[in-house]
């Protein structure tokens, strides 16, 4: 099967061909084979009406392959069905040749960055208004307000949590409708 996209006006076009033992990524007369045992992960996610796979290989980097392209003066070509059919075919191709771990929404790695982040400006916080005594009243409890007001934040803001999947039963919200 081929598979052709461009993830952004300003980018160039991807075709990815999926062959019976690798994924062959074409973009600007380059070609890299990537056999499906060097795919590690795959992460699916949605934005609006854009639908995209993350395709994380061990040498190859990762491949972003989305359900638009966009025509020559920029507007936008809505490619659903085919890529439903070209994930729905990734997936039984990994099943027997790769030990890929599936994935669908943002990445908890994101998220864990996020939180760390959080947490050390709000421990500086702490500290400052500690010292310098910015704020009347007890720090303490100050900041842990500010702390769970990131959180808060955080959780209305992440519609998508990270969850694993089987590639037999790919997650359909995450798949443009078949219609």
């Amino acid at each position: 099967m081929e598979y052709t996209c461009q993830n952004h006006p300003k980018e160039k076009e991807i075709t990815i061909v999926l062959e019976q033992y690798d994924l062959v990524v074409i973009s600007d007369k380059t070609s890299r084979k990537i056999p499906y045992a060097e795919i590690t992960e795959i992460r699916l996610n949605k934005k609006k009406n854009l639908y995209l796979i993350q395709i994380i290989t061990l040498d190859y980097g990762t491949v972003l392959v989305t359900s638009q392209s966009f025509g020559k003066k920029g507007e936008t070509i809505d490619q659903s069905r085919l890529y439903l059919t070209f994930t729905r075919i990734l997936h039984m191709h990994l099943i027997e040749k790769s030990n890929a771990t599936y994935f669908s929404g943002v990445s908890l790695n994101k998220l864990l960055l996020f939180l760390g982040i959080w947490l050390v400006v709000t421990i500086l916080f702490y500290i400052t208004d500690d010292y310098f005594q910015f704020v009347p009243g007890n720090p303490l409890l100050l900041t842990s307000l500010i702390f769970f007001v990131g959180i808060s934040v955080l959780g209305a803001r992440v519609t998508r949590w990270p969850k694993s999947y089987k590639p037999t039963d790919i997650p359909l919200h995450m798949l443009p409708s078949a219609t």
